[in-house]
């Protein structure tokens, strides 16, 4: 199994190290168009700190998209789980979350609100940068 796993990483590499020989000519092309982006992005100041409060804004929606959304999971019913043992039924010891249909509605609603919203924040960011 591991002179497997050891092959497979092996090729893996193999693969990787043909694809970085091949891909040089791009590499370099794309660094032409990297280091006027730069100088470009340091003549404005300003839009040295974008990146940042990009991050930090979508850190902070993201985390109130996240507990809205376990906010409206904890809307389900918890309903106690029944064995039996012996004969006997024991109930209490798990507990199973019912989510009704209205409810799979609403969360299946909120995820693709939260989505659109965190894509519309990249495209508000996007916005900011080319007319900068």
């Amino acid at each position: 199994v591991s002179r497997g796993v050891g092959l497979t990483f092996f090729g893996s590499g193999a693969v990787l190290l043909l694809f970085t020989y091949f891909s040089q000519e791009a590499v370099s092309a794309s660094l032409g168009c990297v280091e006027p982006a730069c100088e470009c992005l340091f003549a404005m100041p300003s839009m040295v700190l974008q990146p940042a409060i990009e991050s930090v804004w979508k850190l902070v929606m993201g985390s109130l998209l996240v507990s809205g959304f376990a906010w409206l999971l904890s809307t389900a019913h918890m309903e106690p789980d029944f064995i039996k043992l012996k004969g006997e039924e024991v109930g209490g010891l798990t507990r199973s979350l019912n989510f009704p249909f209205f409810s799979k509605v609403m969360a299946v609603y909120y995820a693709f609100g939260a989505v659109w919203l965190m894509e519309l924040t990249n495209a508000m960011s996007q916005f900011v940068i080319s007319f900068s």
